[in-house]
């Protein structure tokens, strides 16, 4: 049996860290409104912005 632990909104140096995609990259599109708001990304109170872990798979293979 595998154990599979969801991660959900998480800060953009987890999401490096695990994706292996850059900061730079993910600003640089969100700005740009390639990615989604509210789905992929959102900006918390404090203003940090957070990224969805498991929603970006599905971005990326319905955007390919």
């Amino acid at each position: 049996m595998e154990t599979y632990v969801q991660l959900g909104w998480v800060l953009p140096p987890v999401f490096e860290r695990l994706k292996g995609i850059k900061k730079d990259m993910l600003d640089c599109r969100r700005k740009d409104g390639k990615i989604p708001e509210g789905h992929i990304w959102r900006k918390a109170p404090d203003g940090r912005v957070y990224y969805h872990f498991e929603r970006w798979n599905e971005y990326v293979e319905n955007t390919l």
